[in-house]
């Protein structure tokens, strides 16, 4: 009896600073690849006796060999498992799945079961879908029937959430610039300025995104500094800030690498008459548009 597990690369929309066309994304090679545990080693996801048990026959080597645990070293530290568009199909099952591993119970596909063994513990391999999309640095995840019912049920709960949340976004302008701002700026969408598009548009985007990425857009409404993040963001698009690689600049003041530390460089009592002044030009630059409309 076959036990399917899959292993599926996290949904394009959802890897941050990824810009490039979807079918060209779909096109390049992805792969689970080595890694690295925190003393140095290479990352295994395998105890001792599972790979005492498993790794001879993909070796082709005794256990007893005095070479074994050196091959068994380059086995995963050449570890490349390439996941397709449409996923990876593991069979994980055992001889006898009603019993646990063991050197009588043996796995029915090695390999797959190593990969399997391999990618729970892997840093960027989520244990579920929905692990995947609330984690930006796991690009890949596990998938199977069980999981996928229990995904479903959480994500239309973190719909529901998000949509509740929209009413006091909704009812502060200001507050819903800037978590528009905030949520296209960090995932990489080029939209237009939220000051040019009408309220009913905005709201429109909103709703969107609460059904689109629930928990993206609910973590950003949750940060306490959304609408400082947004001010920076609306800065940025006035050229009154400017931003190498990852700093920002006000004229020769490096104000941070991030938006963070740009927040607290502005909030210092030294720093106040430079905000206030920016905070001013950016008022004059937005009544000037007004004017010309």
């Amino acid at each position: 009896m076959s036990n399917n597990i899959w292993l599926l690369r996290k949904p394009y929309r959802f890897r941050e600073g990824i810009s490039r066309p979807l079918d060209l994304v779909n096109e390049e090679r992805h792969f689970v690849g080595s890694a690295m545990t925190k003393n140095g080693l290479d990352y295994k996801g395998l105890t001792t006796e599972e790979e005492y048990i498993l790794l001879p026959e993909l070796l082709d080597m005794s256990s007893t060999h005095p070479d074994f645990y050196l091959h068994c070293n380059r086995f995963f530290s050449d570890m490349r498992i390439e996941v397709p568009p449409g996923g990876l199909k593991l069979d994980i099952s055992l001889r006898d799945d009603s019993k646990p591993f063991s050197a009588e119970n043996r796995p029915n596909n090695s390999l797959d079961y190593v990969y399997y063994k391999y990618c729970q513990n892997y840093p960027r391999v989520g244990s579920s879908k929905l692990d995947a999309l609330e984690n930006e640095n796991k690009l890949f995840y596990l998938h199977s029937e069980e999981e996928d019912s229990k995904t479903r049920n959480a994500v239309a709960k973190q719909k529901r959430d998000a949509m509740a949340k929209l009413t006091k976004v909704l009812d502060d302008e200001v507050y819903l610039n800037s978590v528009l701002r905030y949520y296209y700026a960090k995932y990489d969408k080029g939209v237009p300025n939220p000051d040019e598009l009408s309220f009913s548009d905005k709201e429109t985007q909103l709703t969107t995104l609460a059904v689109e990425d629930p928990s993206g857009l609910t973590s950003i409404i949750e940060n306490k500094n959304v609408k400082d993040i947004g001010l920076i963001f609306e800065l940025l698009d006035n050229k009154l800030i400017n931003k190498v690689m990852s700093n920002y600049y006000y004229l020769d003041n490096d104000l941070g690498s991030s938006e963070d530390e740009v927040i607290k460089f502005l909030n210092q009592a030294a720093n106040s008459k430079t905000f206030a002044h920016l905070k001013g030009q950016l008022e004059t630059i937005k009544k000037e548009k007004k004017k010309s409309e």
